[in-house]
């Protein structure tokens, strides 16, 4: 596994604070060259970059394996073994990160008998109570602390007088977008045999399944394929059974992302409308600090063009934004470094121990970390509450 992106602080951070060794190794990965085609001998090396194999005499069958092009140790295992000669078997968690092999120099590795082991950096347990530390100083917070993007959806009932809307994380640093749930872009409706035949748009695109005879047929249109509502149309209608039409007053070569992500719904009795996102193109300011967007048209409609004549009434809106800190505060990273000593301590020091104990993503932070008022009262300046 690999620590989370929102991540309060960093592993070398860590490591550095409760003054661990820089190296933590284990061994991951066993390899040997079983002696096909190879009289005199073999070796194996690992650079910051990649796993380095050579076998002498022969037919050599040489290992040029990359931690980009192989990325886990079980895939790295399986393109070793893909290489005629060579032998290889993980010997950790087959998810562990290859960027983490610790290097070794040109080392033999001709037959069983010399058998090579390959060391991994491994940081698991670590990167588990770093994460739960993590979770648990920003429920506390009830925020996000390192920047990251997000998208948001805000519930409106039809002829809600907007003037304002809160987003839920506080410190934007830009907002990149403000949608509106205004228009029925398409409908889509199955004409075949099939009485249970759905329709389902996904975050990648839209998706038709029928079971005619008894036997599934799934089809999926993608967005990245099919990046028009025309091209969707005909992706979709490739299979005589399905229809789909755009709505009247709707552009057809607007993009088929603007469809709003939506489950399995049946569509044999009747078609099934797909509602779209529309830009919102009225005007607005940001307050960044708390969160806020101010609009300056209060009333619904608030397009000021007629590419979608039709509309339904708002129901929702959209925002993509960038929110948190681009450097964590150093008052939050260094509450989070001596909890994360805590519990580090609680574990034992034993990596071994801790990844057993704690599983792999089931880190759960223990309800009576020493000196919690403490903490709290730190770095309670950076609520949502109190912003």
């Amino acid at each position: 596994m690999a620590l989370a992106a929102n991540a309060i602080t960093t592993v070398e951070k860590a490591k550095a604070w409760l003054r661990i060794d820089d190296t933590i190794g284990r061994d991951a990965i066993s390899i040997y060259h079983d002696g096909t085609s190879v009289e005199v001998s073999a070796t194996v090396e690992v650079t910051e970059t990649t796993i380095i194999g050579e076998s002498l005499a022969g037919a050599p069958a040489n290992l040029s394996i990359t931690f980009a092009a192989q990325t886990t140790v079980s895939a790295m295992v399986t393109a070793i073994n893909a290489v005629a000669g060579w032998v290889a078997k993980a010997l950790y968690h087959g998810d562990a990160l290859t960027a983490d092999m610790v290097p070794k120099a040109s080392t033999a590795c001709f037959l069983q008998a010399q058998l090579t082991k390959l060391r991994i950096e491994e940081t698991r347990g670590l990167e588990l109570i770093i994460d739960g530390v993590t979770a648990e100083i920003e429920t506390f917070l009830d925020r996000g602390i390192a920047s990251r993007t997000y998208t948001e959806d805000i519930f409106l009932e039809p002829g809600y007088r907007l003037e304002q809307v809160m987003l839920r994380e506080p410190d934007i640093s830009s907002l990149d977008g403000v949608r509106i749930d205004s228009l029925i872009a398409a409908s889509i409706q199955y004409t075949g045999a099939d009485a249970k035949a759905t329709v389902e748009v996904t975050e990648t695109g839209v998706v038709t399944r029928s079971w005619a005879s008894g036997v599934e047929d799934e089809d999926v249109s993608l967005f990245a394929d099919n990046v028009t509502l025309a091209a969707m149309k005909t992706a979709v209608e490739t299979d005589a059974s399905w229809s789909m039409t755009i709505g009247s007053a709707v552009d057809s070569t607007l993009p088929s992302d603007i469809l709003q992500r939506d489950g399995a719904r049946p569509c044999k009795a009747r078609p099934v409308n797909l509602r779209g996102w529309e830009d919102y193109d009225g005007e607005y300011s940001l307050r960044p600090l708390e969160g806020g967007i101010d609009f300056r048209e209060l009333y619904w409609p608030f397009s000021s063009t007629d590419r979608i004549s039709t509309r339904v009434g708002l129901r929702r809106m959209q925002a993509s934004y960038t929110a948190g800190f681009s450097t964590v505060p150093p008052d939050i990273e260094q509450v989070a470094l001596e909890m994360i000593e805590s519990e580090y301590e609680r574990a034992g020091r034993d990596e071994n121990i801790l990844s057993e104990t704690l599983g792999p993503y089931s880190y759960t932070l223990a309800g009576d970390l020493p000196q919690q008022l403490d903490w709290q009262q730190r770095i309670k300046r950076y609520s949502r509450d109190l912003i």
